[in-house]
């Protein structure tokens, strides 16, 4: 089964979230998205602070980006050249179904 749009997952850390939601609007104005903060859980400990390391949580943004999987390659290229060195994961995977009640 091929899908027409994906769905892009960006967990970003909070210090970037507006930048982010700016760029977004500013570069991809026909994109949809929502945000919203999640809780990251890893077991290793590079790049956590002590309080992160104790509660086993880092916090983050969690952006849902729906593209059409034509543009997917392309997007992500952008997205890592203006926030290259900023740690924003991210899973890329196809959309099998959208559409409003």
């Amino acid at each position: 089964m091929t899908s027409d749009y994906c769905l892009l997952l960006l967990f970003v850390p909070p210090t970037q979230e507006d930048a982010v939601i700016d760029w977004l609007l500013q570069n991809h104005p026909g994109l949809t998205f929502t945000s919203a903060a999640v809780a990251a859980h890893t077991g290793e400990a590079e790049g956590l602070s002590i309080i992160e390391q104790v509660s086993g949580r880092k916090r983050q943004v969690c952006f849902s980006v729906t593209a059409p999987t034509a543009q997917c390659p392309a997007l992500l290229e952008h997205i890592q050249s203006a926030f290259a060195g900023t740690a924003i994961r991210y899973q890329l995977v196809p959309l099998v179904g959208q559409g409003v009640f």
